[in-house]
């Protein structure tokens, strides 16, 4: 109910809301650890381990990044901008992925028995 009272309000009023800019950002932010703190709460209710909890922490707070872009249609930097820096981000975290031995935990296996 707060979220489409808040859209219809944002609707009528918004050149008020553009000059409110640096609030709407703060209360951004606070958005953005709520749902980082609410991913990482149910992954913990769900007696997951801490890095599980962690990376759905991280989920949960980039996704609802992503849909508040989407919903607003306001991104912080030009697409070209993100892409590359993605990309580059990616790339570093490979190499040091790769110079450091890194792995993703693999499945259990059982040993065989040759009876």
């Amino acid at each position: 109910m707060i979220p489409l009272v808040a859209a219809v309000v944002t609707f009528f009023v918004h050149p008020v809301v553009r000059r409110l800019a640096f609030t709407v950002l703060v209360f951004d932010a606070a958005g953005l650890g709520l749902f980082c703190v609410t991913g990482t709460l149910k992954a913990l209710d769900f007696h997951l381990g801490s890095l599980q909890a962690v990376l759905l922490g991280i989920t949960t707070a980039v996704g609802g990044g992503v849909l508040r872009d989407i919903t607003a249609r306001d991104t912080d930097l030009p697409m070209p901008v993100v892409a590359t820096g993605a990309a580059v981000l990616v790339f570093l975290f490979r190499i040091v992925a790769m110079l450091r031995h890194w792995t993703a935990p693999r499945a259990w296996q059982q040993p065989c028995s040759t009876t």
